[in-house]
């Protein structure tokens, strides 16, 4: 038997090399963010409102606000995460600063963040990945917006509760990140079925 022909060698270290980030992702500190879908998360039957808290004005007084005050589950507007990553794009930081306002005007409000994922991808991982975005969320609240802990509670719900058909120009509407407001402190481990 001869010498290994180049050709072989570079095709088998290629496959070693996609099968290596297929099966080990690089962590998401190295993966490049900028190239995100220009949307913004929808779903039919919540709300979901433009970021309109400016200086001087409560944060009581944003559609946000009146809609997660009154009851009703609100798609927080303008949050997006990088491709198949819980990192938090740059343009979500006014969002996450509304939402911080009105958590500080109101220390009583507790609230759910519920982590939506369309159905690419294994149910698993897209339960585990809209868990890691929702603590994404509470992670920035609580560590650059001084917001308690125990008042946020993440939840993964991967793409159990869609809001939109899972097809092509559809499906973005299920990548979203829910607000819900809470009377009180979850217990630790709620359990959320997912059908």
């Amino acid at each position: 038997m001869g010498p290994i022909p180049a050709a072989v060698v570079i095709s088998v270290l290629l496959m070693v090399f996609l099968l290596s980030i297929a099966c080990f992702p690089l962590p998401e500190r190295w993966r490049h963010t900028s190239s995100l879908p220009d949307h913004a998360p929808r779903s039919s039957g919540r709300k979901s409102y433009p970021a309109t808290v400016s200086r001087g004005r409560s944060a009581d007084q944003s559609p946000v606000a009146r809609a997660l005050l009154s009851g009703t589950a609100v798609v927080l507007p303008g949050l997006r995460f990088a491709a198949c990553s819980s990192i938090l794009d740059p343009q979500s930081v006014e969002a996450l600063r509304e939402l911080a306002s009105l958590l500080k005007e109101r220390p009583s409000l507790y609230v759910r963040i519920e982590g939506h994922t369309d159905n690419l991808g294994s149910p698993a991982s897209n339960r585990a990945l809209s868990f890691r975005r929702a603590r994404s969320v509470v992670a920035y609240l609580t560590e650059h917006c001084g917001i308690a802990p125990d008042r946020l509670s993440p939840v993964g719900l991967g793409p159990g509760r869609p809001v939109a058909p899972d097809v092509p120009g559809q499906r973005e509407r299920n990548r979203r990140v829910e607000l819900h407001a809470l009377s009180g402190p979850e217990a630790e481990g709620t359990f959320y079925r997912v059908s």
